[in-house]
């Protein structure tokens, strides 16, 4: 047990771990604090049906719209993202492959809160699939307030050609 003790107290110094047979803390420096726990961040996200129907919204996306869930609720996902009215959502039990492929392109979609302001973000699609019902999960990472689509695309084609 001699060996496996010797090899245990070098181990513990060289993590840093101080058994007291060895030099102080201060002597190596003293350990950092451990990190503070990090704050949980729900990214805005809301859940629809394949008709793009609105069921529900988590609290970041209460927040990013200025409206309630229940204020949502039974909405077409059009009210908040105007690019998406009048298109299919779900083909054959998937996702469009065009919004789909926008969406991984990292699209900037024009979007507008309930109050009418305008914006631009990226969205992320999920299919969800729970006892035989199918939903879609729309996480929204806005990018940028007040900037409607268009003039985020002029301004980006301007910086490309520069």
């Amino acid at each position: 047990m001699g060996l496996h003790n010797e090899l245990q107290s070098e181990i513990d110094v060289s993590v840093g771990i101080n058994t007291g047979s060895y030099a102080s803390g201060a002597e190596f420096g003293e350990l950092p604090s451990p990190p503070r726990a990090l704050e949980w961040y729900e990214p805005p996200a809301l859940t629809m049906d394949q008709c793009g129907m609105i069921q529900t919204c988590n609290e970041s996306c209460e927040e990013l719209f200025g409206c309630r869930s229940l204020d949502l609720a039974g909405q077409h996902v059009s009210c908040l993202f105007p690019q998406l009215t009048g298109h299919t959502l779900m083909m054959d039990g998937r996702l469009n492959p065009m919004l789909d492929f926008l969406c991984h392109c990292g699209h900037h979609f024009h979007t507008q809160d309930r109050q009418g302001r305008t914006f631009t973000s990226a969205l992320n699609f999920v299919r969800i699939e729970h006892g035989g019902r199918r939903s879609l999960r729309v996480i929204v990472r806005p990018l940028k307030k007040n900037e409607p689509a268009l003039e985020h695309r002029e301004r980006v084609n301007r910086e490309q050609t520069i």
